[in-house]
């Protein structure tokens, strides 16, 4: 019994001392937490929107029709292509985007690399219980996705 209560409290001030919150400090003085924190970059200082596959933890396919189902049409814009953007126009593409039907559940098979640095993202989607492959374009500027041209969607 005395082995069970001495191993009890051997297990509680091990487990105390490993929660105690003070750091070491280093040769510099600094605390090795704040040591750590100064050489890693957080994921949530800044959210990468440069890849299309995984953006915020899913595709941007998923990113955009989010957008869609909370009715963020002005953010849609944002995520569009300067080149689409200076085709059509932004009230166009903005009437177009609040009158899409873009609520279906998306799952993405493919990735395509094209020649014009466009990225062709290729979705399986149900609409109406029938399978249908959706294609989004894709294109890269300033370091965010950006729509350039999708079959949910007609901008004229």
């Amino acid at each position: 019994m005395k082995l069970i209560k001495l191993f009890v409290a051997i297990i509680l001030v091990s487990g105390f001392s490993a929660c105690n919150n003070k750091s070491e400090t280093t040769k510099s003085g600094s605390s090795n937490s704040t040591a750590l924190a100064n050489n890693s970059t957080s994921i949530t200082d800044k959210p990468l929107l440069n890849n299309p596959v995984l953006m915020n933890g899913s595709s941007f396919g998923h990113f955009f029709q989010s957008l869609y189902k909370i009715g963020r049409f002005e953010d849609l814009v944002k995520f569009t292509a300067s080149q689409t953007l200076n085709e059509i126009g932004k009230d166009k593409i903005l009437d177009a985007y609040k009158s899409m039907e873009f609520a279906y559940k998306l799952e993405l098979k493919s990735k395509q690399d094209n020649p014009d640095s466009t990225i062709t993202l290729n979705y399986i989607s149900h609409q109406f219980a029938t399978p249908k492959v959706v294609r989004m374009i894709v294109t890269v500027e300033n370091d965010s996705v950006k729509l350039v041209n999708g079959d949910f969607v007609t901008f004229y």
